[in-house]
């Protein structure tokens, strides 16, 4: 019985001992693909850090490029703009005769080629030699001293609408800078005369009135800086 014990007891330790051998293989199996599995890991860690780094730049980008930079403020006060600016706001509109008023005036601080000017006006009545007068100076310290520079444009108008826009394209684009637009005009001696229209300030503008400043009018016009 003893005997039979041992016997039994023999083979149950051996029994153990393949157990624990099948255990330790699978162990082993279980641990290799563990670390392949903990190396993989660690490359799509590497790769999702790597990732993070890129889009942690790209956020560094978009957010050095979404805060927007300092205005351009020229010698004019104004900010530097360009597109399609409108010198005006909505707002009330008022005509008026350059045949009778004088010379209105518009400051501008250009960021791109300054390149045309689209200004709504008016004729009145029989039209008979209406004309309109754009000159553009070079800002220099102020309206007078501006003005008393030579024209960089120097451009007759005629044959434009009563009551529309029209285009007036310089010969050559000027270059990015400060500017100031006289815009003046006439009609036949016996025409009651010619007219530009204004609405509120645009603050990216200043509009004079025979060399004084206007408060809150602005031409109604369209300057292309582009």
């Amino acid at each position: 019985m003893k005997k039979l014990t041992r016997r039994t007891a023999s083979a149950l330790t051996a029994a153990l001992l393949a157990l624990l051998l099948v255990g330790c293989g699978k162990e082993g199996g279980e641990s290799g693909t563990t670390t392949a599995a903990s190396s993989s890991e660690g490359t799509q860690a590497q790769t999702t850090s790597g990732g993070g780094e890129t889009s942690s730049g790209s956020t560094e980008a978009v957010t050095d490029a979404g805060t927007e930079a300092p205005p351009k403020i020229g010698a004019t006060g104004l900010e530097a703009a360009k597109g399609t600016l409108p010198t005006y706001i909505d707002g009330p509109q008022n005509h008026h005769n350059l045949k009778t008023e004088g010379v209105f005036g518009i400051a501008v601080n250009c960021d791109a080629p300054f390149k045309a000017i689209n200004l709504y006006t008016a004729t009145y009545d029989t039209d008979t030699e209406d004309t309109i007068y754009i000159k553009v100076y070079a800002w220099n310290t102020d309206y007078a001293a501006s003005a008393a520079g030579i024209a960089l444009v120097d451009m007759t108008v005629t044959g434009y609408p009563n009551g529309g826009w029209h285009m007036i394209t310089f010969e050559q684009p000027l270059p990015v800078g400060e500017y100031l637009v006289e815009i003046s005009g006439t009609s036949g001696e016996d025409d009651y005369g010619t007219a530009i229209w204004s609405q509120y300030g645009s603050p990216f503008v200043i509009t004079y009135h025979n060399g004084e400043e206007m408060e809150d009018t602005g031409i109604w016009a369209q300057f292309i800086i582009e």
